[in-house]
């Protein structure tokens, strides 16, 4: 049905949603629920680099 829309809950704790980005940048639960440490850091300063130069 086009009108459920699937989005993350609002009020879903702070450590949740930091777990969740974690398993995103790592690949997300199919890629096997390990982080992957180099991409974490690499998205991070990544992230760091735009923010900067913002």
């Amino acid at each position: 049905n086009a009108s459920l829309e699937i989005k993350p809950n609002e009020n879903l704790p702070d450590d949740t949603r930091l777990w969740a980005a974690l398993q995103d940048v790592s690949g997300g639960t199919w890629g096997g629920c390990v982080y992957d440490v180099d991409k974490i850091v690499e998205t991070l300063n990544a992230g760091k680099e735009a923010l900067k130069n913002k």
